[in-house]
């Protein structure tokens, strides 16, 4: 993983935690020629909508902080409970996307619903920091040299994250975060960039928020 670069580290503290994934959808944005001819990303979408069902072609990693999964507890969305390991859960298509496959330009939309309980911060006396978002990993190594588990990077990769970050908490149920907002109570949301994929959206992208 690349560095984080505020803060400097985001777990979430309330176990357990589930993130509701609504969509994952892959559209092209125009029709060149060569997208013509290359096969439809479009293929790739994912609604969640057969409780379940087959939830092909993605997968939810790593397996040792995913306690649970589940698309039959809220139809059309994928519940996923982490398992209090301090590592990041990414949903990635079980094989990786070759661009010679898939020529850009293409739009990717992703849909998630926040946990309630975590914005509230219930179930913690202090404060319940998680992100939750988009990640974007691009090698440019050779295919050969790939390891087979897909929880490991290939080397030579570079990777972009746009995250919606939650700090602190409300201040009726604990004592939250303060020092990261100017608003009454001790919480913030950010819409944050991270990576080593450019720097043209790197960190705070000054998005307002109201509660």
């Amino acid at each position: 993983m690349p560095p984080i670069v505020f803060p400097a580290r985001i777990r979430p503290t309330i176990r357990p935690f589930r993130l509701l994934l609504a969509t994952v959808h892959l559209l092209p944005l125009t029709m060149c020629a060569p997208c013509a001819a290359a096969d439809d990303i479009s293929q790739f979408s994912q609604h969640f909508n057969k409780p379940g069902g087959d939830i092909a072609p993605w997968t939810f990693i790593p397996q040792e902080n995913i306690k649970e999964t589940s698309a039959s507890e809220h139809p059309g969305m994928m519940a996923v409970w982490e398992n209090g390991k301090g590592r990041d859960i990414k949903g990635i298509l079980r094989e990786p996307l070759r661009l010679s496959d898939y020529p850009t330009p293409w739009e990717f939309q992703l849909g998630l619903v926040q946990n309630f309980d975590a914005m509230v911060g219930l179930g913690t006396k202090s404060q319940a920091n998680y992100a939750i978002g988009l990640n974007l990993a691009v090698t440019f190594s050779d295919p050969s040299t790939w390891p087979s588990d897909r929880a490991q990077r290939p080397a030579d990769t570079r990777e972009f994250q746009l995250l919606v970050v939650h700090l602190g908490t409300t201040g009726e149920a604990g004592v939250g975060l303060p020092q990261f907002t100017d608003l009454p109570h001790p919480e913030t949301y950010l819409v944050w960039g991270r990576g080593d994929l450019g720097y043209q959206g790197m960190g705070d992208w000054g998005i307002p928020h109201i509660w």
